[in-house]
């Protein structure tokens, strides 16, 4: 890896006046500095805009809003004006440790996809469990995983998230790897599938916590609210895109999608 190499962090926001400066400084206090920060603000009603304006005059910092449209067209227009070798997301209630990038792409060129273990907050009783790949294994161990088992980060919880992951910007624009737009739930899943399909490398999971993700309760009731054929739909397209990538553990991928089957349908009774 050249140091020169710009990572580019995306941050959509939506009515984020509370968090918003948390979540910036913290990427600005990364102690790898050549960082491309994108703000979209997806047509935010509350101060966001007024929260972001302290930060207009920092030239890492590119500031876009737009019409309320969600977060998957939010994220693609990230991507679209990113210039970055490397793409990273973040969301704007979630902060980071100050070491979260230099060693998320640390021995970057052996790999085209990190992923680390996180931290889980709940503000509300103020408690942080972390949620590691392996708990039997150090903080600052990397664990490599084959492309054939890419459903193990499935199975721990590792692999429906897109901010705790790096990617090569190159592999996500030739390949037109975008967020579907017309899927309420499951996107971040939706993209990972679809870029490890096009990645030629093992996988490197970082077992050390370095993301702070923030409970959001919305996410949970914005689930229940989705038409049972959408869920159905949806699962069915994970089932085909894990196909894809490959069929070396197909066992345990129908075993996954039976469990998602189950679930829809339990919350779909409920």
């Amino acid at each position: 890896m050249k140091k020169n190499e710009i990572v580019s962090i995306i941050v959509p926001a939506y009515n984020a006046e509370r968090t918003i400066n948390r979540c910036i400084d913290s990427i600005l206090k990364q102690s790898y500095g050549n960082l491309e920060i994108i703000i979209i603000n997806d047509g935010s009603k509350d101060s966001t805009e007024e929260k972001c304006m302290k930060y207009i005059k920092n030239k890492k910092i590119k500031y876009i809003r737009i019409k309320n449209s969600g977060v998957s067209n939010a994220r693609n227009i990230g991507i679209e004006n990113s210039t970055g070798t490397y793409i990273m997301f973040v969301d704007s209630d979630d902060y980071l440790k100050n070491n979260y990038i230099s060693r998320m792409i640390k021995d970057i060129e052996k790999y085209e996809l990190r992923v680390c273990s996180y931290y889980f907050e709940y503000p509300d009783i103020k408690k942080i469990k972390p949620q590691k790949y392996d708990e039997e294994k150090t903080e600052n161990e990397t664990i490599e995983i084959m492309k054939d088992d890419f459903i193990t980060l499935y199975s721990r919880q590792l692999l429906n998230l897109v901010w705790n992951k790096i990617y090569y910007a190159n592999i996500i624009k030739e390949n037109n790897i975008l967020f579907d737009e017309n899927v309420t739930k499951g996107e971040d899943l939706l993209f990972n599938l679809e870029y490890i399909k096009h990645i030629n490398t093992n996988i490197a999971v970082i077992n050390e916590p370095l993301y702070y993700y923030v409970s959001k309760k919305t996410g949970l009731n914005r689930s229940f609210k989705e038409p049972i054929e959408d869920r159905l739909k949806r699962t069915e397209n994970v089932y085909k895109k894990m196909k894809a990538i490959s069929e070396k553990n197909n066992n345990v991928i129908i075993s996954e999608i039976i469990n998602m089957y189950f679930i829809h349908l339990r919350n779909y009774i409920s």
